[in-house]
């Protein structure tokens, strides 16, 4: 039995919980680097820089919209499109975007809504990190290192979410706020049991990806068990009331009543004589 010291040693910060706060905090770091990047290399004129600048942004655009599509199957929705274009109006500006039906729009739960939003800035954080270890790393090829700095260049560019792909989550946690709520419950719940599992066996992984795999995996275990939980109560509730029922009403299975027709007489009708 843990004491009350125990306990409270136990639920410090340690390696585990640092871990599993400092990708966020990573994240979070991308987001503001893209927003900067963004105001400072999209919004002035570079002169010739200028083209090599939209191209980086064309190639982020390829990367943001690609992790939007696939973040759409890893929820359930198949998209039915999806468009990259360099220019809007004859002029340099990458743009592009994923559709998907009316149908399945009005399907999109808030959980899914912010998956699909914050793809890009996860994929795009992770391409950074693998960028920017080569690039730091003498042993590659120049040539190597020099892709992946620009391919940091055009995640940063990419990376952030845009205003529409913002715009799904309320419009979803509107739909239906109280299972809003209780995705946000499962989450929560999912996260805090996996910080506790972790902590208890003392596991620590090298790649955050696996802690993912984790927090999942006890989302699917809590959502399933809930509803196996709820489908049993339905049904032995539905089995305790059917004798109560059958009490009440006294009603005796097997047997049946016959129904009488009612003579002309008894309802005042005069029947012909003939």
């Amino acid at each position: 039995m843990l004491q009350e010291s125990d306990w409270f040693d136990f639920l410090k910060l340690n390696e585990i919980n640092l871990a599993l706060l400092e990708w966020y905090v990573v994240f979070f770091v991308i987001l503001i680097f893209s927003i900067i990047s963004k105001s400072i290399l999209l919004r002035r004129n570079y002169g010739g820089f200028s083209k090599v600048i939209f191209y980086l942004r064309y190639v982020g655009v390829w990367i943001h919209e690609i992790s939007h599509y696939f973040a759409c199957l890893a929820v359930g929705f198949r998209p039915t499109g999806l468009s990259v274009k360099y220019k809007y109006d004859h002029q340099p500006n990458p743009h592009g975007s994923v559709s998907i039906s009316d149908k399945s729009f009005e399907r999109l739960t808030f959980l899914q809504s912010v998956i699909i939003c914050f793809a890009p800035l996860i994929v795009s954080t992770w391409i950074v990190y693998f960028s920017l270890t080569i690039l730091l790393t003498p042993v590659f090829d120049p040539f190597l290192r020099i892709f992946a700095g620009f391919m940091c260049i055009s995640c940063f560019l990419g990376a952030r979410p845009s205003n529409a792909d913002f715009g799904f989550i309320p419009r979803a946690f509107k739909r239906d706020p109280l299972h809003s709520f209780y995705q946000i419950f499962l989450l929560s719940l999912s996260f805090l049991a996996s910080l506790f599992l972790l902590n208890l066996n003392a596991v620590l992984f090298e790649n955050f990806f696996f802690y993912y795999i984790i927090v999942i995996v006890f989302y699917v275990i809590f959502k399933y068990g809930f509803i196996l939980v709820k489908i049993s109560a339905l049904k032995l509730k539905s089995y305790t009331n059917k004798g109560k029922t059958l009490k009440v009403i006294g009603f005796k299975p097997f047997t049946r009543r016959t129904a009488r027709p009612l003579k002309p007489k008894n309802i005042g009708i005069k029947e012909s004589p003939w």
